[in-house]
This record gives C-alpha cells, structure tokens and sequence, in this order.
C-alpha cells in the first residue's frame, strides 16, 4: 500500500502501553490474573527481540492498566528491564523512562503521560513519575541545537480529561518541546478504533490543526469478550519508516496503518501518512532507512 515493502529487518517496536489489563484492579483473583497477564506479555513481546514471540527488541511504557501511580510490580519490571534494553542512550533516575537512537533520529519513552513530579497532583488521576523533568534533561543533553529529528512515546493522548492529565502539565510538555525538532508524538490508552492521526498545537488537536503530528496506534490486542461477544473489533498497528537521504532536502517520515475491522479476522493495509522532514546530515549516525 503506497508502494515498497515492509522491511526485512526493523530496528524495534514501540509499544504505548497497558501492557496487561488488570494492575488497575486490586483484591479477588486480580492478583493471579496480573501475573498470568504479565508472563503472556513477556512470553509474546520478549525484551530483546531473541526471547519472544516477536523478533523484535521491544521499547515499552507502562499505562493506567499497568499501575495508575507507577508503582506496581509490572512498572518494577520495566525499570529492570532498562538495564538489559539494546541501546538505550539514557535512563531517568528513578530508572522508568528511557531514550535511545536510531541512526540520526532520538527516541524517548516517557511513561504514561508527562507531567512535574513523582506522585499525582491533588485531585487527578495518574503519577507522572517525574516525566516532564526526564523529558527536559534529555533533549537538553541529547539533542540540544543538533536539528536532529526526535519522537516521543507516551500513553495517554494529549486530549485526555485534565482529571487524568493535569493542565499545567500538559502546557509544560508543548514548552519543553516546541523548539525542537520533534517529528512525532505517538500515544495509546484508547481502544476499539483503526489508528489515527491528528495535530498538536499545545492548546488544540484535531486534523486540520498546524501542529506537531500525533499518531495513536489505538490497541493491537484482539477485544475483551462480555457476554461472549466481542467488545469493540477495529484495531490496528503502525508502520513507521524515517528516510534519512544525503543532504537535507529529501528526508521524509512515512507512516502506514494496518488496520483489522473484524478482531483480528481479516486485516488490511489502510492509510498512509507521509511528510517531509528535516535531518540534518550533521546528526547522522548513519544515513540509512528506519523502520
């Protein structure tokens, strides 16, 4: 779908978080099931790319189903996971976020949202974890005025309730960012959707905004049954390329959805998304494809 081919080799998967379903419950059989859970996540998706399902190294968050204040035996698992993950170039130092490189362009991980501090602000939602403060250290530290191409992963999408994502907050994550070259914003949390795209300005998001791109993969996992009928089917992942050409006027960003209707019965190439972007030759590691 739009010509080429899914590359042989990808350099990872990003994943945007609720790893499992139920560390946002507690008592019952919850415990038992946030440890089957969590076994068929690592089983499935792996670490490195050599010990899962998935051949791929994997570059996970944690969600509000993962611990709503980030501090859950999953978020433990995480921050020991960092230790081992392939490439990371830098880790907060409370070892939940991290960011790493391919080629020329600067990955960060932020955890569920960004926010100041380690706990929740008084009456909201979730514990940031001390995000925005990560966030803020390492663009200053890894990318600085190189001009370099940056993405950044987090759970929640940037119109959540401000019960759950915090105004200031919110307002301090578009300042520590608008100056750099920030490609991409993927985020996660909602489900039983095909992805979408739309654009961040730091006060609106919608479609026909002139912002920063915002992609949300919505959810890969096949539906939750009630009553034995499936609970919403669209879902879908996203193919994402960086092209990094000698010199600076031809680089681009693809980013294609495949896309099920059906829970997983049939699925299908549906959209491609595809812009120009700036990668100065100066912040190259090396001048290559990445997908």
């Amino acid at each position: 779908m739009g010509g080429g081919t899914v590359a042989a080799h990808l350099r990872g998967l990003i994943n945007t978080g609720d790893l499992i379903d139920s560390l946002d419950k507690s008592g019952g059989p919850y415990p038992s099931m946030q440890r089957f859970e969590w076994q068929r996540f690592l089983a499935d998706y792996g670490l490195t790319g050599q010990d899962g399902r998935i051949p791929l190294p994997v570059y996970e968050i944690h969600g509000n189903h993962d611990g709503p204040q980030g501090d859950t035996f999953v978020v433990d698992a995480i921050i020991e996971r960092n230790k081992k993950r392939p490439g990371l170039v830098n880790v907060s130092s409370n070892g939940l976020h991290y960011s790493w490189d391919w080629g020329p362009l600067h990955l960060i991980n932020v955890g569920i949202f960004v926010g100041e501090g380690e706990q929740r602000r008084e009456d909201h939602h979730y514990a940031p974890r001390a995000s925005l403060e990560f966030l803020r250290d390492d663009l200053a530290k890894h990318v600085g005025d190189s001009g370099r191409p940056v993405i950044i992963s987090h759970h929640l999408h940037l119109d959540a309730p401000e019960y759950d994502w915090p105004a200031v907050d919110l307002a301090a994550y578009y300042d520590a960012i608008r100056d750099y070259n920030v490609v991409a914003i993927f985020s996660g949390h909602t489900h039983g959707s095909p992805p979408k795209h739309r654009r961040w300005d730091g006060k609106r998001i919608g479609p026909h905004v002139d912002g920063i791109d915002n992609f949300d993969p919505d959810d890969a996992g096949a539906s939750k049954l009630h009553k034995g009928e499936p609970v919403g089917v669209a879902h879908g992942l996203l193919y994402v390329e960086i092209i990094d050409r000698p010199g600076t006027d031809n680089d681009r960003m693809l980013v294609r959805s495949y896309v099920t209707r059906d829970n997983w019965e049939t699925a299908q190439w549906d959209r491609l998304w595809e812009k120009p972007i700036e990668s100065p030759d100066g912040a190259s590691v090396d001048a290559s494809t990445i997908r």
